[in-house]
């Protein structure tokens, strides 16, 4: 499917493609090594930098640690963004960039427009649906990021939600699931209900 896009796209346009290859947003989706192989050699055939934006990377459960991008790369086609946030602490907004030397200058002489935006956390939800369910979670002791946060357009429907994990047990994540089961269980019953 890729390729056919890029077939018909003949017009040179194409630069960049960004990819979160492990743990994407809000999926959770982790990218095979084939996958990569198969998109790194699109990006040489079809002249495209790729961008490996990979902040869950050092997050991995498997002891054996799946390839990056960057790894694949013998061309100085891969610019790999990693960061602290995930691995230190979230209040640690403090990344990194590895790259070719011709890009790391490019980007060192660019460092005021990189560092120009802090990640705000919150956004203003368009869904008022969205927005009934993070109140009502947040009232019993749950939050999450409603999935569309993370997307290209933010203004369409997604199913997906995001949830951090890190510093809470197991059992705490298994009561927060049931309890956020039971608050959809409800919102399903009173919407269809007509109440």
């Amino acid at each position: 499917m890729l390729r056919e896009a890029l077939e018909k796209s003949s017009d040179g346009r194409r630069k960049l493609m960004y990819i979160v290859p492990h743990g994407d947003n809000p999926t959770g989706i982790t990218m095979s090594e084939n996958r990569m192989r198969e998109l790194y050699s699109l990006a040489c055939e079809y002249d495209f930098l790729i961008m490996e934006d990979d902040p869950y990377y050092f997050l991995q459960y498997d002891p054996q640690v799946s390839s990056s991008f960057l790894s694949l790369d013998t061309e100085g086609r891969v610019l790999r963004v990693d960061t602290f946030s995930k691995t230190i602490g979230a209040g640690v907004r403090l990344g990194y960039i590895t790259a070719d030397q011709p890009f790391v200058d490019k980007l060192t002489t660019m460092h005021s427009f990189i560092m120009s935006h802090a990640s705000p956390f919150s956004q203003v939800l368009g869904l008022k649906d969205v927005t009934e369910m993070v109140n009502l979670c947040c009232s019993k002791g749950i939050s999450f990021v409603p999935g569309c946060q993370f997307m290209v357009d933010t203004t369409q429907p997604c199913p997906y939600i995001r949830m951090s994990f890190s510093l809470i047990t197991p059992e705490s994540i298994d009561k927060a699931f049931q309890i956020l089961a039971d608050i959809i269980r409800e919102e399903l019953k009173r919407t269809t209900s007509g109440n």
